[in-house]
């Protein structure tokens, strides 16, 4: 796992990156909070919130800001929903052990990874991609690469 921290006085935000990836808030004194708790919290849910498997899958960043979703066939299309301007999204995809899924991303993510070893093309069996982008009021904007585990 890999920690990065942003600048603590003007953007206290720390992100933990790996399989399952984290966004916390750390206080004036560096110390790292649960998302939610006292001393600047943003009161999401802390860690990855489980999106249900379908077609067209909606992440609900008005209740977190970390969302995992397992394939277990084709993401036709996906949207983002309930954002605000300044939240930073973890998104953690997940084959399952057939493979071969292919992941459409929301329309308003930009700079998002492809999946699997070259563009478009379906992740693996038990592989995991990660990314974390930064929304603006209207795009979320990829702010580190999409990684990719096997």
């Amino acid at each position: 796992m890999t920690v990065y921290t942003a600048n603590q006085i003007n953007y206290p935000k720390v992100f933990l990156t790996g399989p399952s990836g984290y966004l916390c808030d750390v206080n004036s004194q560096g110390q790292l909070l649960t998302s939610g708790s006292g001393g600047g919290g943003t009161g999401l849910q802390a860690g990855l919130t489980t999106v249900t498997y379908s077609t067209t899958p909606v992440f609900n960043a008005a209740t977190s800001s970390g969302f995992k979703i397992t394939l277990t066939g084709n993401v036709t299309s996906s949207t983002l929903s309930g954002a605000t301007a300044g939240q930073v999204i973890i998104v953690e995809i997940i084959e399952d052990a057939t493979g071969g899924h292919t992941f459409v991303w929301p329309t308003n993510f930009l700079n998002a990874t492809y999946l699997g070893s070259g563009a478009g093309q379906p992740i693996a069996a038990n592989e995991t991609t990660v990314q974390a982008f930064f929304y603006d009021g209207t795009n979320a904007y990829a702010i580190a690469p999409g990684m990719t585990y096997p």
